[in-house]
């Protein structure tokens, strides 16, 4: 066996386990579990190509076995895949299955859901279809962030996901696009080149980030990076005219099916808040005649028809305990254009 293979099984090995301790401790974290998983006694039996997919393992969940299907590899699996997987290893086992993996996306989620197929997310989502059981956690995004992108590269970001063509960009030209100095801009050049986001080219002195088009791909890669771009939120009196760019729930509700929110919500860049402004907060949303949101970067930059933008609006969101706003999240961001 070469040094390649063995390192390589090493490799999967060391990924298999993580996933079943991170399995372990969330079903300890979010129902007060301790499960124990063993290996399936009956894994050899099942077709090679499938054994090289997953690992198989036993385990008691609330009283009932199942069969655990635990992804080697890092790459998610199509549903439909799953379900032919699936009905491979009932042809063995006459209990329920579950699909064990460390990450899924919307789409998929709602897939397998539909098709009551059961799965386990550590940190994200469990639902077991035999026992229409289903919890749904938000500690996933907290364990991704890395270190989070400063407000002028998360600008940059932006910019790409909704304006930018393919091809090269460099901080000059970047800098009258988006308002910031190009010294911001190198800065944010640095922290995108730091984390491995973008192809960044070299002539000389001068560096350019190169964009390859797909905002889809750039957008699954960047959005651990992302911060809510709300630092403050402040009630306005009624009376005053409404200033800024349609955000939050208002925003929201203008991606998707969810009603309008009672006081609606404007976003301003934290740094055109005035004294004036200021003067008319009041403390209640009964008093207000709407909410303003003070942003780290201005909402306008990405915003089109004066409405923000669905990244920052995903962004100022995702952390809201409300499944109707996560139900509108889903719904919004299936609709971005890529």
């Amino acid at each position: 066996m070469s040094n390649v293979t063995i390192q390589l099984s090493c490799y999967y090995r060391e990924f298999e386990m993580s996933l079943i301790r991170h399995l372990k401790e969330y079903l300890f974290e979010s129902l007060g579990l301790k499960v124990q998983i063993s290996v399936w006694g009956d894994e050899e039996k099942l077709p090679f190509f499938l054994r090289g997919i997953y690992t198989f393992y036993e385990a008691k969940i609330l009283n009932k076995s199942y069969v655990l299907m635990a992804v080697r590899v890092e790459e998610e699996i199509s549903p439909v895949k799953v379900s032919q997987h699936r009905q491979l290893v009932k042809q063995l086992w006459s209990g329920e299955v579950v699909y064990v993996h460390h990450l899924i996306s919307p789409y998929n989620r709602k897939a397998l859901i539909k098709g009551g197929l059961s799965f386990v997310i550590p940190g994200t989502q469990m639902y077991l279809s035999d026992l229409a059981f289903s919890v749904r956690e938000r500690f996933q995004r907290q364990l991704i962030i890395k270190k989070q992108f400063k407000p002028a590269t998360q600008a940059l970001v932006l910019f790409f996901l909704i304006h930018a063509e393919k091809g090269k960009y460099n901080p000059a030209e970047l800098s009258k696009k988006l308002g910031y100095s190009k010294m911001s801009l190198t800065r944010a050049f640095d922290e995108l080149e730091d984390a491995g986001i973008f192809e960044m080219l070299r002539k000389g002195r001068e560096r350019g980030i190169y964009f390859s088009g797909d905002r889809q791909s750039l957008w699954e890669e960047v959005k651990a990076y992302l911060r809510s771009p709300v630092r403050k939120k402040v009630f306005i009196a009624k009376g005053k005219a409404k200033e800024g760019t349609v955000a939050g729930l208002t925003a929201l509700a203008n991606f998707s099916s969810l009603n309008l929110p009672k006081v609606p919500v404007f976003a301003l860049n934290r740094k055109r808040f005035s004294q004036e402004l200021e003067s008319h907060t009041v403390k209640y949303p009964e008093e207000a005649g709407f909410e303003l949101e003070l942003w780290d970067y201005d909402p306008a930059l990405t915003a089109k028809q004066n409405v923000a933008d669905p990244f920052s609006t995903f962004l100022s969101l995702r952390d809201e305990d409300d499944e109707r706003i996560e139900l509108a999240l889903d719904e919004m961001m299936e609709q971005v254009k890529w």
